[in-house]
């Protein structure tokens, strides 16, 4: 049987047309499906993600959903299941959200962003099952420094030979040393994981939903709101303190829950990512994958000018 078909038996949906690919949830196959009703949203997960993953992801999703109505809530079948195993692949459904991407431009909504990101995270907080690992999905306290889910640093030297990787080398060992050193009761909840404009959807000048929650788990929350404010307020390689400051002080002014003890590991966290990023890059490259040069040099440039960064303040 078809994959929409498949989908179209279990959720019993009356579909109208032949199903559309989404850009989108990075490893993911997304498709619009048209149905009777209404359009809906068909991912499937890559063939990594088992279904105990997507049951914390989902059971997340719900409960936050209960919340906060920019969350989407998985749809449920019939029998109360939320996926199904096609092809050896999970497949899950949501509604499908029409909208614009939000413009980081918009000082306003990029203070909205920062609203409800603090919206999240205090609903995350929560969430009994707050402190569960998800499967596959290890928060970076709990990364194998030589190959996780973000990168292998084999194939980051294959690709770029074992001199030009040097330098990526001591960054990774400061990397590793600043995450050991972050205190134990640093704030820890569920994060959506790749918060930016582009999966923040606005209609009418207000968000109506927060897509693609592939990489949420449970992670320092001041990591979050680092990684969230280089997104909103970065242009090119450069962090405009004012912007980055004024993000920050939207997510505290809105009762974003990371405390005054966590920030000093905001800019750290800004500039981890960057460099995460970048052996990503690296990885996918040396597999033979899609992977953006100009914007793994961005990453780089940024690394290098970010450390000697002194951190945020409020506003």
């Amino acid at each position: 049987m078809s994959l929409v078909a498949c989908v179209a038996a279990h959720w019993q949906l009356d579909v109208r047309a032949p199903p559309q690919q989404l850009h989108g949830g990075f490893a993911n196959l997304v498709l619009r499906v048209d149905t009777a009703r209404e359009p809906v949203v068909v991912r499937v997960a890559p063939d990594d993600v088992d279904d105990a993953s997507i049951e914390w992801e989902h059971a997340l999703l719900r409960f936050l959903h209960a919340a906060i109505a920019q969350v989407p809530e998985p749809l449920q079948a019939r029998d109360g299941s939320t996926w199904l195993v096609h092809d050896g692949r999970v497949v899950s459904l949501t509604p499908f959200f029409d909208g614009a991407h939000l413009d980081k431009r918009d000082p306003q909504m990029r203070s909205a962003a920062a609203a409800l990101l603090a919206e999240i995270h205090r609903r995350a907080l929560d969430w009994p099952r707050r402190l569960e690992p998800r499967v596959n999905f290890p928060s970076v306290a709990e990364f194998d420094w030589e190959a996780n889910v973000v990168y292998s640093w084999r194939d980051v030297v294959a690709f770029l030979g074992a001199s030009a990787a040097r330098p990526l080398r001591r960054e990774l060992d400061e990397l590793r040393e600043w995450v050991a050193s972050v205190p134990a009761d640093a704030v820890v909840a569920p994060i959506h994981g790749d918060y930016y404009a582009r999966n923040v959807l606005v209609v009418d000048g207000r968000i109506r939903a927060v897509l693609d929650w592939d990489n949420a788990r449970p992670e320092w929350l001041a990591w979050e709101l680092g990684r969230s404010t280089w997104e909103f307020a970065h242009e090119g390689a450069e962090l405009p303190r004012a912007a980055a400051a004024a993000f920050l002080e939207a997510y505290l002014a809105s009762g974003g829950p990371v405390p005054a003890a966590d920030l000093d590991l905001v800019m750290p966290s800004i500039r981890s990512v960057r460099l995460l990023e970048a052996l990503s890059a690296y990885t996918e490259a040396a597999r033979r994958r899609e992977w953006d040069a100009e914007y793994t040099q961005q990453n780089l440039d940024a690394l290098e000018r970010l450390r000697d960064e002194p951190p945020l303040v409020r506003a």
